[in-house]
Formats: C-alpha cells, structure tokens, sequence
C-alpha cells in the first residue's frame, strides 16, 4: 500500500523543523564566523572537515547508508541492524586513532597534527550521528530526527557565542561547538528511543553475520560513491588550495553559505524523499506521483535559484566580513550545481528503492573524474571562478547520467526540453550577475526577467502549487 503525497509532506515538514535549525542555522552564523576567524583559519576548518568526510564512508564501509535501507524493509530487525552497524563503525574509530598516532610521530602531515585531537572527534562524532540518525530515519522516528537537529542547533549556537565571541578560543571554539552539537544530538536520539536496550555488542550470532553480509554487499559499492561524491565535493577546494592558496580556499569556501539556502530545501526533501521513494515505488508510476514531484521539485529548485542569485550581492554584504566579502563572484555558479545537485539525488531515490547501489557508483564516478580534470584546468586558467563553474557542469553531467539509469527502472515522464531552458536561463542570470560594467539597476531587472521567463516555463507546476496553497487557506478559513 502506498502513502504518496501525504506521507512524503508530513515528511518534508518534520524534517523542514530539524533543518530550519540545523541548516538555517550555520548561514545565520557566517557573519559571526567570518568575522572572528581568519580566511586561513576558515580554510583550515574546511579542509580538516572535507578530510574527515572521506574517511567515514571508507572506514566504516558507508554502513549508515545501510542502516537506512535496511531498517525500511517491512520484515527487518531493526535491533540487529543497529548492532551491527555499530560494530562496524567501532574498529574503523580505533584504526583512524591508530594512523593519527603515526602520523604524530612520522611527522607526515603537519596540519593534521597541530589539530589531532579535535580532528579524531570531529570523525567519531560525524561518524556516529550518521549511523543514530539515518537509524531514527529508517525506523519512522522522523519527529525524533527532527528535535534532535534543534538540539544540535542550540548546543552549536550556544557553544559558538561562547567560545568565539566571549572566550576567544579562535578555530579550537570553532571545533568544539561542532563536535559538541553533533554529540548532543546523538545523546538525545539515545535517550530517546532508549538505544542501550536494543544495542548489543557481544560477538555477532549467524543471523546477524548474514546481515552484515547483506548490508556490506548493499553499501561496498557506495563507497565508491561517497569517494566520488567527496572528490566532486573537494576537488575544487583542493585545486584553489594547490593554485591559490589557503586564503583564497577560506575565501572559496564561505562563497558555499549562501548557496547554503538551496541546500537546506534540497537536503529536507531528499531526505523525505528517499523514505517516500522505498514506500511507494512503482515501475510505472501509474499515479504520476514520481513523474509529477520531480516537476514540482524541479520548479521550485530553479525559481529558489533564481531568487537567490537576486539577492546574492545584498546578502554577501550582511554575511560575509570584509576579508570574505569577494566570494559573492563565486556563488552563481554554486547555485546552478544544487539545482542539478538536487535533481540527480531525487532521482537517487529511485536506485535506492530497487537497491541498485552500482547505479550510484558510476554516475557519481564519473562526476568525480569529470569535476577534479575540470577544477584545476579551469583553477590554473581562471583562478577560483574555475571551481564554482566546474562545479555546475560536473553536477549536470551527473543528472544526465542519472535520468538515463533510472528510465531502467521507472517509466517517468518529464519535460526534458522545457527543463534544458530553465537552466540556460539560470546559466545567464548567473553570466549576468558577474560580467562588469552593467549598470546596477539594469542588471537588477534582467535578474527579475529571468524569474518571471522561469515561471513561466513552469507555469503548469506554478499553477498547481497556487491552487495548493488558496485551498489549504480556505479550508483553514473554514474551520475557524
């Protein structure tokens, strides 16, 4: 039995609560960030963080994202497979402790010993909170997941004021308030569903060897993924680091906050997707559920675009310190690559549903390859415009690839065409926003041209929504 579009919102509105602190809360931050710390120290931060990101899925063989799979299958063990994967994430801890000691005293990486420690807890903590998070997910705890990202919120708002502003502890504050809320919100997912009653750690009896077996099968191919997900992700940090320096890597990487706005709306609904996705799969879509939401999603990721590219320059001026401030050049392009982010993830869902985790390799294998050539061809030639527009194409690349693989498995219907103009008309407000010499005023009511030639284009989907809202409004109407 399906739950289609009710399911999915409910969804979308419990997680929107978590993200709305959570998300929402890190771009309120960028003034106080950017403010106190250093472009090398931002980019020290950034590029630890990056680091710690690509161990996880390769030290505890990506075993969240089978948490989540397994425990929405009707007939699971949800106790066996928080066991399990905690029984995985436990020696890849131990082995990363193991290599930071050598690395101390082999003296091979001078960064990562100055900051060992906070280092080697960023990775527990992250570590941690994918496993107990993508658990409360999968087990339908979604208003769980939800109070706990409002915890960590607090915890992290809290700590930030505290150790940065009013005991200046510089990037050692920055630290702490992140491990600390990552921390807290795994503490109140524990406390919550009780955890310690369901986990167990004494030596894996068949039944669960045989789901250990089942779970890596699933999530080995996807630590390719990851892999490929965290070079697209980084190689353009890394090509700006090597090109142009550390500096300019801070620089590069606080033009990613404003773009942050996209990214809260495209991690909600990919997260409430993927749920609904597993649920409510059917091959030909006979509903149009997939095919109808993936024009909606669609919409309202190029008009979000559009209007942020809008408010770009007013809202680099609120956000960013004067040593930051130039990064507003970079963030165009940025918003491009979530939009088209955001379309290859939903399409995602569909791999997840029918667990084809080879069909996320490849596509985010090419991306990766595709976006570390284009990063530092396009960092030596064009400094660090090249990363954000590397960015943009190798996201496209992966939505064509993903569309492609996915009509193997669903039969959708999209308007492919009508889409490719949305993105050339993002590709010019983007080209317009950044080319010299356009008179400000002008150059604002290009901008707003490009909104309204967007909505238009997706003038049915626009109309939909329209008529969603005024019926929901009357009906409130009603009932008072």
């Amino acid at each position: 039995m399906t739950r289609g579009y009710g399911y999915f919102a409910k969804n979308v509105g419990l997680l929107t609560i978590s993200n709305f602190g959570s998300k929402l809360l890190s771009f309120l931050l960028v003034p106080l960030y950017t403010n106190v710390l250093t472009t090398e120290q931002y980019g020290t931060y950034d590029i630890l963080y990056t680091t710690a990101s690509l161990l996880i899925p390769v030290l505890t063989v990506n075993i969240n994202e089978g948490v989540l799979r397994f425990c929405l299958d009707r007939d699971a063990n949800r106790r066996d497979v928080l066991s399990v994967s905690v029984r995985v994430f436990l020696p890849g801890a131990v082995l990363l402790a193991a290599l930071v000691a050598a690395n101390h005293w082999l003296r091979l990486i001078p960064l990562l010993d100055e900051y060992a420690m906070p280092f080697v807890f960023l990775y527990v903590a992250s570590a941690l909170n994918g496993i107990l998070v993508m658990y409360a997910r999968g087990a339908d705890m979604v208003a769980d997941v939800a109070v706990s990202g409002i915890v960590c919120s607090a915890v992290v708002l809290g700590l930030s004021v505290l150790l940065l502003v009013l005991f200046p502890l510089g990037l050692e504050g920055y630290f702490i308030a992140n491990i600390a809320g990552l921390g807290a919100q795994c503490a109140y997912i524990v406390i919550r569903q009780r955890l310690w009653r369901q986990l167990s750690l004494k030596p894996l009896s068949r039944g669960e060897r045989t789901l250990l077996k089942r779970m890596t099968a699933y999530t080995a191919p996807m630590i390719a993924n990851s892999i490929s997900w965290w070079v697209t992700n980084a190689a353009g940090k890394y090509a700006v680091i090597i090109l142009c320096g550390s500096a300019m890597n801070g620089i590069y990487s606080a033009s990613y906050k404003i773009p942050s706005i996209l990214s809260v709306f495209q991690s909600i609904v990919y997260s409430a997707w993927v749920l609904s996705a597993v649920q409510d799969f059917d091959k030909d879509d006979e509903s149009g559920f997939f095919s109808d939401t993936y024009s909606l999603y669609g919409f309202a990721m190029c008009a979000l675009c559009s209007m942020v590219m809008i408010a770009n320059r007013p809202l680099a001026g609120i956000l960013y310190g004067s040593a930051f401030y130039e990064a507003w050049v970079y963030v165009p392009p940025l918003l491009i690559s979530i939009v088209f982010l955001a379309l290859a993830s939903f399409l995602g869902g569909v791999f997840s549903a029918v667990r084809d985790s080879k069909a996320y390799a490849k596509s985010s294998a090419v991306t990766a390859v595709c976006n570390a050539i284009l990063s530092m061809a396009l960092v030596w030639r064009f400094g660090v415009m090249g990363a954000s527009v590397a960015a943009a194409i190798s996201y496209g690349v992966m939505l064509v690839l993903r569309l492609k693989d996915a009509r193997r498995y669903i039969r959708l219907r999209l308007h492919l065409v009508r889409d490719s103009a949305a993105y050339a008309v993002l590709a010019a407000q983007a080209a317009l926003l950044v080319i010299p010499g356009v008179d400000g005023l002008i150059r604002y009511a290009l901008q707003a041209v490009c909104l309204i030639a967007i909505a238009a284009l997706y003038r049915r989907e626009g109309a939909r929504v329209f008529k969603s809202v005024v019926g929901r409004i009357q009906r409130g109407g009603s009932r008072a």
